[in-house]
């Protein structure tokens, strides 16, 4: 079974490159948008507060801060409606041909077999969701990483005692 993943694996990255990168970039600027706005603006604002800093640089990061939000949501949307499917027609064609080849290099023997007709239904008709899905997957493992690591940097920076309340919360997070 180790084997058949590391194979699917294989597949997953020949076929669904460009759009795990594209999800991986997405998915960490999401995040550290993510971070800026929920934990690092609060931090920025009490202290330009305390440090009695002009009142147009507290309202310039916060509206930094909500555009880089727009972007993110924008880039997720742009991912999600535009890109996507066109990843998933051009990796399952590039699936179905692949098998195709396969079939046509195959002994003949193997034709006879009802098995094999029943294999090569389920590779061409679900092979590239499946596919698809793992390098979400792919994806979402490492930008959970990305997120804990900035949570944990963050809490550090403050104060390394919020580690002991912040774990549970990072621990969520990853299981995401």
């Amino acid at each position: 079974k180790q084997n058949r993943f590391l194979h699917a694996t294989s597949y997953d990255f020949k076929l669904y490159r460009t759009e795990i990168i594209i999800s991986l970039l997405i998915g960490i600027f999401q995040r550290t948008v993510g971070f800026l706005s929920n934990a690092y603006m609060l931090d920025y604002v009490i202290n330009a507060l305390q440090e009695q800093r002009p009142v147009y640089e507290i309202f310039s990061f916060i509206a930094l801060i909500a555009i880089l939000t727009v972007i993110s949501v924008s880039l997720n949307i742009i991912n999600m409606r535009l890109l996507k499917p066109i990843f998933e027609k051009k990796a399952d064609a590039t699936l179905r041909k692949m098998l195709h080849e396969r079939a046509l290099h195959s002994d003949l023997s193997i034709y006879e077999s009802p098995e094999m007709y029943s294999l090569y239904g389920r590779a061409t008709s679900g092979g590239a969701g499946s596919l698809s899905k793992m390098a979400k997957s792919v994806s979402v493992i490492i930008t959970s990483v990305y997120s804990a690591a900035l949570a944990t940097y963050f809490a550090i920076k403050l104060d390394p005692v919020i580690l002991l309340f912040a774990v549970p919360t990072i621990i969520i997070g990853v299981k995401k």
